[in-house]
């Protein structure tokens, strides 16, 4: 059901991890637990893999892959070295390339770049 205490959930998390099997899209979600600063697992599918950045500030993982995914959350788990050093390349990547600025910013450069080619047609 409905929790509007997802923050402190993602507060208390080690990392995050989004293992889907079949088709999924740009997930808010995976941008919302790389904005908490979580590493994150995510299957190799069309939307999931663009958040993030393999091996920097998490891993993808070929759907259904469980053995896959025990070993990414072992690497994980056994290294506090390894876990904060994605932790904060999450965050950086989260404000960097999805922040609401961001966005509008991205957006903007779409509708110019359209409004000049109609412009010319």
């Amino acid at each position: 059901g409905y929790r509007d205490d997802i923050e402190l959930l993602m507060r208390s998390s080690s990392l995050g991890v989004i293992a889907s099997t079949g088709w999924d899209s740009f997930t808010m979600s995976s941008v919302e637990m790389m904005s908490s600063g979580l590493p994150l697992i995510v299957s190799n599918l069309q939307g999931l893999a663009e958040t993030i950045e393999n091996g920097k500030n998490g891993y993808t993982i070929t759907p259904g892959d469980y053995e896959g995914l025990r070993d990414c959350i072992k690497d994980l788990v056994g290294s506090d070295e390894l876990r904060n050093s994605f932790s904060v390349a999450s965050r950086r990547r989260a404000v960097d390339l999805f922040s609401k600025d961001i966005q509008v910013i991205e957006i903007s450069k779409i509708i110019t770049k359209f409004t000049e080619f109609a412009s010319r047609v």
